[in-house]
């Protein structure tokens, strides 16, 4: 990324698609809880390829904007303390670079069914990616 000014940086890492974890989201999947949505790229490309609506999750005000008219709809929210209660079902969670960013991500896989159980459908995939761990916190 040498060379690169800090936008053009931070568009790789935030707007960019991550082809294995899209490929992984089931085709049949028409309701998606995106955690960690960043700019929303992820999710149009979903949409894009199935017919799908496409809830959002981030942390960053920024992001929010950023993925605000792409994403069905966008919430801004801490990981470690948010609930999930009132979102409703979804065929699909995607949590894919999120949990390396939590001050206790073993906390949240701990509480995965917890948080995201009471409002799944019975059948669903969740799809979980992380692989930065030279994150800030992280030794």
């Amino acid at each position: 990324m040498s060379g690169q000014t800090a936008p053009e940086v931070a568009k790789l890492i935030y707007g960019g698609i991550n082809v294995p974890i899209l490929s992984a989201i089931p085709i049949a999947a028409r309701r998606i809880l995106d955690v960690g949505c960043g700019d929303g790229s992820l999710g149009v490309a979903i949409k894009g390829r199935q017919p799908a609506e496409v809830i959002g999750l981030t942390y960053s005000e920024g992001e929010a904007e950023r993925a605000t008219g792409r994403l069905d709809r966008v919430l801004v929210g801490d990981l470690n303390s948010f609930d999930p209660t009132g979102l409703g079902t979804f065929d699909c969670v995607v949590c894919s670079h999120v949990l390396e960013h939590l001050y206790w991500p073993d906390n949240f896989l701990a509480c995965a069914r917890t948080l995201f159980g009471h409002c799944l459908a019975p059948l669903v995939s969740s799809v979980f990616s992380s692989g930065n761990l030279s994150a800030p916190g992280r030794s």
